[in-house]
């Protein structure tokens, strides 16, 4: 209850500044999914990974770190899984 909690409120938090800030938010994202790979919930997880991705992707360049941390992130989850052909 509380981790849902936290997600609304980061969208809601985030949405009342300005709109929506694409790096920030996806760094929220991906602390999300770091939470929930933590709690063992790698669906939502994975779902939270790749939120963050698709917005770093847009608004960093290719060699950025943030954007090699996401996918490390997903490949790890994943690869605990033996589901690495996802990537």
């Amino acid at each position: 209850l509380a981790l849902m909690n936290m997600e609304i409120a980061i969208a809601v938090g985030l949405l009342r500044q300005h709109g929506p800030n694409k790096k920030q938010l996806a760094q929220y994202y991906h602390i999300v999914g770091e939470i929930h790979a933590g709690l063992k919930d790698k669906n939502q997880a994975l779902t939270y990974y790749d939120l963050s991705f698709e917005l770093v992707k847009d608004v960093y360049p290719r060699n950025h770190p943030f954007i090699a941390k996401c996918k490390l992130s997903k490949s790890r989850l994943l690869c605990q899984e033996n589901r690495l052909d996802e990537t």
